[in-house]
């Protein structure tokens, strides 16, 4: 098990942290619970792909 200062944390734009934890492939969809975008965060650089609001 990972410490927890090891792993990554991955915020939204807005400063709202969404995880953290360490993506190594794949890419996980989440959805910001301040400002409601959804985040494509891609597992093999951790970088966000695409964003666009949502409607609640």
């Amino acid at each position: 098990m990972e410490t927890q200062s090891n792993l990554q944390e991955f915020r939204c734009e807005c400063g709202k942290l969404l995880f953290k934890g360490e993506l190594i492939t794949g890419k996980v969809e989440v959805k910001c619970r301040k400002c409601h975008k959804l985040m494509m965060v891609n597992g093999a650089d951790g970088v966000i792909t695409k964003e666009h609001f949502d409607t609640k």
